[in-house]
Order: structure tokens, then sequence, then C-alpha cells
């Protein structure tokens, strides 16, 4: 809104393309992030995510009294594209060198550094709010700019991998797997099969997150409400890995599809006979299971391929958020308009995707037995 205030001319498209632009470069900065750790420290690699951030943001706050093409070229070039790329440097830089600190309870960190991840969003979007409403949206790019800076220097010298003892236990986890290279990761059925049990979750939790808020003042609901969402995604990444941890990739990927299921019922239900308290319900339910692929992403990655080539599988497995990110949005839109501005098409498409996932779960277990991989 205050972009569109600033240019008028610019369309819901021109903006959705800044976004799926920053989310493919994201994507590509979490693999290039884990080929560059190969070669650099991840103190290097957190500082140089620092230094794309922080030019992306810069620039993009001075696009203030440009000529319209010219300033959304510049918000896809630095924003979409800088600033993605840094974010997925860093994504993956503190996800991966944490991690290896707590070798059995790999997935249970993941889960929270992942809440962190989804909780910044949630707290740093609130705030931006107010220095926009105080100030400007590019006065308020300037700032994250340098706060971006600030906390990522920090963090720089603060997080360290193991060595010594740490770095001796964290290996012996792995001393009776195979260590899959990206490229023999790829030619695993296993992952293709887990790959797309993460696209289906992701687009059918963006079908009703994108619009959270919306749907929640179209059945009734304080627009507030739709933000519990985000906090059930949030604290739903900690449950998750804790589940992955205690009973395994199985259990909590078939809860997880299960708990999709259900809230696509109490969705469609709730939707058709307008009732708000189950619209609300199946929203949160919603949350919660959106929440299950990026820590599952995280623990797959290390529990099924190995921690050797940790950095570059989990980058490789995290370009599933670019189909998601298409493919969510777009139908959720394309429903909304052919049904006259209803949700219940919408609703009824995240039992579709639920079912789905539970078929594609069931044969990701037969696979990972022919592969010898889970538990």
């Amino acid at each position: 809104v205050p972009l569109n205030t600033a240019f008028p001319d610019w369309t819901a498209s021109n903006l959705s393309l800044v976004f799926t632009v920053s989310i493919i470069c994201f994507c590509l900065g979490g693999f290039l992030g884990g080929r560059f750790s190969k070669k650099m420290s991840h103190k290097a690699l957190i500082l140089l995510a620092a230094a794309f951030l922080f030019v992306g943001y810069m620039v993009s706050s001075l696009i203030q009294g440009m000529e319209s093409g010219a300033a959304l070229a510049v918000l896809i070039v630095f924003y979409g594209i800088i600033c993605g790329l840094g974010s997925g440097f860093c994504y993956n830089a503190v996800l991966s060198s944490v991690v290896k600190w707590f070798p059995e309870k790999a997935a249970t960190v993941s889960g929270i550094m992942l809440f962190g991840f989804g909780a910044g969003s949630l707290v740093l979007g609130s705030v931006i709010s107010m220095l926009i409403a105080s100030g400007s949206v590019f006065d308020t790019l300037k700032y994250i700019a340098i706060a971006v800076v600030i906390v990522l220097v920090i963090g720089a010298f603060v997080i360290k991998v193991p060595k010594g003892e740490a770095a001796a236990a964290a290996k012996s986890v792995d001393e009776n797997k195979k260590q899959y290279t990206p490229g023999q990761m790829l030619k695993s059925p296993s992952f293709w099969l887990f790959f797309i049990w993460v696209v289906l979750g992701n687009a059918s939790g963006l079908l009703v997150i994108n619009s959270a808020a919306n749907i929640a003042e179209a059945f009734g609901l304080i627009a507030l409400l739709g933000m519990l969402v985000s906090v059930m995604n949030g604290g739903g990444r900690i449950f998750y890995g804790f589940m992955f941890d205690k009973f395994g990739r199985k259990v909590c990927m078939t809860l997880n599809s299960i708990l999709l299921l259900v809230s696509g019922i109490l969705l469609v239900t709730g939707g058709i006979s307008f009732t708000g308290g189950l619209v609300l319900v199946g929203m949160l339910v919603v949350g919660l299971a959106y929440s299950c692929s990026p820590t599952a992403s995280a623990a797959f990655t290390r529990s099924s391929y190995g921690s050797l080539h940790y950095a570059e599988n989990f980058g490789v497995v995290n370009f599933s958020l670019i189909p998601a990110a298409i493919i969510g949005p777009m139908i959720a839109g394309s429903l909304f308009e052919s049904s006259g501005g209803s949700y219940d098409s919408t609703f009824l498409m995240v039992i579709i995707f639920a079912v789905a996932a539970i078929i594609i779960n069931f044969i990701l277990g037969v696979a990972e037995k022919k592969e010898g991989l889970g538990k």
C-alpha cells in the first residue's frame, strides 16, 4: 500500500513480481551459500549476507522521485534479487552452523531456529508498520538496512561451528550413514517424493495464510485474528522438530498430513455453514500444518542424506518454496475470482492437497525402505 501510494500506476502484479523474484533469489542464495560454505567460513558468509542486505535495502530506499518504470526495475534488482540472495546466504549459514552443535536433537534445534525466522517476520512487520506510519516507506527501508548490518555483524562473531570434542560428537552421529552429495540426492526417488510433499504442504498453507486477514473479515471475525495463524505457524516449527526427533520422519509427516486434512474439513464446513468459529479453528490448524515444511526440510535433509554436504543439500531442498509460492497464491486468486468472492472452493482445494500429501507420504515410506533411509 505505501509503495502504491508513491507509485499509483504500479499494479498488484508488479508488486507480486517483486515478491516472486525475492523468493526465487532467497532459494538461490541458500543453495549458493551452501556451495560457498566449502570455501568460506560461516563468519565470512554472514558478513557477505550483511553487505548484500545493506546494499539491497539502502538502494531500494532511494527510488522515491524516480520515474515509475525505473523505480520498479531498481526495486526488482535490489530488493528482489540482492536482498533475496543476502537473506538466503544468511539463512543457510546460520542454520547449518547451529545444528552442528546438537546432532542428537537436530530437528528440535532446527525448529527453534525456524521459529525465530517466522517470529521475526511477525514482530518486524508490526515495527515496520509503525515506522511507515510515522515517516515513510523509504525512510523505513534505510532503517532496516542499518539494523540488518548491526545484527548480522554481531551474529557473525557470536555464531561458531563446533570444534574439538563437539565436532567429534557431531561426526559420530553420522558415522554409519551414507553421505550424499547434491547430485546423488537428486537421483534419489525419496528426495523427489519429499520435494513434492513439501510443495503440496506449502501451497495448501499459502492458499489460506496469504489471505488470512481477509478471510477473518469475510466471516465476521476481527482481522487481527488472522495473525494468530502466524503464531501457530511459528510455534508449530518447534513442535514438529520435537516430533521428528522423538518419533521419526514417518510419524511427524503423517500427523502433519492428517492435520492438514482436518483443517480443510473444518474450513469447508465453516464456509458452507458460515460459521466463523469453525473457519477460525481451521485457519489455526492450517497455520500449524504449514509450519511443518521448513522444519521437516531441515531435519529430513540431515537425517536422510548426512551432514557432510548438509549446507548444499539443504539449499537444494529449499527450492521447493518456488513452485509453492507460485502455485498457492495463483490458485487462491483464481478460485476467489471465479467463485465471485467466495472462499468455499479455496477451502476445498486444501482438502485435495491434503489427500495428495497423505498419498505421497505413504509412497515416500516405501521408497525409503528400498533406499535404506529414514526411521
